[in-house]
């Protein structure tokens, strides 16, 4: 094996084992979120929410007393928690991903249905995981929630890697346009 295959063989495994350690970590944190009793959770959920709309209320001036701001947060706490499911099971998928484009240098479809469908198996454990929770339940709601979360994330990060790819075939093209251009120019005037 030569130097260069070592050198990017070695690097290849840092990062491999760098992403299977981030994406262990990341099924921890869920699972230490899901491990919340439900007094607990929604008292973090209520804090996010309410340090959202006082943070709106400070641009907007919409609510003139404490009240308004807790029962503007109460109503904001739903939508906050179902965003939190969705982005955690987001961040999921596309390390999922990542780490099964590592084991392939072409990745297709079958990449992305892949990540989607580990992550939809985690979500129904934690689901099951929920319910022996005090005061909280597993949901199948909530893992299709948790999925489409997923799916959100993998459309996004197709379309950055679609957007990416053709940037990068449009810029070899003028590259080797302009080659082409230099050596038809360098051809007519050897021939005068």
């Amino acid at each position: 094996m030569s130097e260069r295959k070592r050198a990017l063989h070695a690097r290849r495994s840092r990062f491999l084992y760098a992403l299977a350690v981030a994406l262990s970590a990341w099924l921890v944190v869920i699972f230490v979120f899901s491990a919340q009793p439900a007094a607990e959770s929604g008292q973090v959920s209520g804090g996010i929410s309410y340090r959202i709309v006082s943070l709106l209320n400070r641009a907007l001036h919409f609510a003139e007393s404490e009240e308004a701001l807790l029962a503007a947060a109460a109503q904001l706490d739903f939508p906050v928690r179902k965003c939190a499911h969705m982005s955690e099971y987001g961040v999921l998928a596309i390390m999922i991903f990542a780490l099964v484009a590592c084991f392939r240098w072409r990745i297709g479809a079958q990449g992305y249905f892949l990540a989607l469908m580990l992550t939809f198996l985690y979500a129904c454990t934690d689901e099951y995981h929920q319910r022996f929770v005090p005061g909280r339940s597993g949901s199948f709601a909530d893992v299709l929630i948790d999925t489409a979360g997923a799916a959100a994330a993998l459309v996004l990060l197709f379309l950055s890697v679609a957007a990416y790819r053709r940037r990068r075939r449009r810029r070899a093209r003028r590259e080797r346009n302009k080659r082409m251009l230099q050596q038809t120019i360098y051809l007519e005037n050897g021939k005068r």
